[in-house]
C-alpha cells in the first residue's frame, strides 16, 4: 500500500506532465512571406505604411533623429527577427 507521500508524489508527477503538454503548444514556423506579412500589418497599424515602405525607410535612415519613437521600435525588431 502507498502511503500518502507516495500518492502525493505521483499525483504532482501525472499534475505537472498533463500542464507542461497544456502550457506548450506545438510550435510552428513562418515562412518570410508570412513573416513580412505580419511585418506589413505592424507598419500599417503602428505607422500608416507598408511593411516594405518601412523597410526601406528604416535601411535608408529616415527614423535616425527619433529611432525611440515605440511604433518604430516596434516594428524596426520584427525586421531583425526575420532574418
Amino acid at each position: 500500500m502507498a502511503t500518502a507521500d507516495e500518492a502525493l508524489d505521483s499525483t504532482l508527477e501525472v499534475a505537472d506532465a498533463d500542464r507542461d503538454e497544456a502550457l506548450l503548444p506545438p510550435i510552428r514556423f513562418l515562412t518570410d512571406e508570412e513573416w513580412m506579412a505580419k511585418v506589413d500589418r505592424a507598419a500599417r497599424h503602428h505607422l500608416g505604411m507598408s511593411g516594405e515602405e518601412f523597410a526601406r525607410a528604416w535601411k535608408a535612415g529616415q527614423f535616425d533623429n527619433d529611432p525611440d519613437q515605440p511604433g518604430v521600435m516596434r516594428v524596426a525588431m520584427m525586421l531583425s527577427f526575420g532574418k
